[in-house]
């Protein structure tokens, strides 16, 4: 199978497609979680392999490359973190006075779950060309 490339639809929609599953299967279990009772063991584990399972998909298949589907992980994880943050401050303004940390500390989380997702989706591909 040809990789399609960053400029193809395809590429993008399934990026879209990947990112939105991804943020939903994190989200469930970290909105679920009370934020007093929020610590970084509850998105990283199995959930976060989980959630991630997209992007090893869109490496493994050749639809997006290595750095795209990498992106794809980082910023499914921001996402959840940043949603939970719009929907807390709404509801009570102080409860994340210092939320450009979180968002900051789930990027660099992401990132590392994004190159490691993309690293075995890039894995599988090559056994599979071989």
């Amino acid at each position: 199978m040809q990789p399609y490339g960053w400029s193809s639809p395809k590429t993008w929609t399934w990026v879209g497609v990947s990112v939105a599953v991804s943020t939903v299967v994190l989200g469930v279990v970290y909105w679920a979680t009370p934020y007093s009772d929020t610590d970084i063991s509850t998105v990283v584990g199995p959930v976060l392999f989980i959630a991630m399972l997209p992007v090893i998909g869109l490496r493994a298949t050749g639809v997006a490359p290595f750095l795209l589907s990498a992106a794809a992980g980082a910023a499914s994880v921001v996402a959840v973190v940043m949603i939970r943050v719009v929907v807390d401050v709404t509801n009570d303004p102080t409860s994340h006075n210092l939320w450009p940390f979180e968002i900051v500390i789930a990027g660099v989380l992401g990132v590392l779950a994004g190159l490691v997702a993309a690293g075995l989706g890039e894995l599988v591909l090559r056994i599979r060309r071989a």
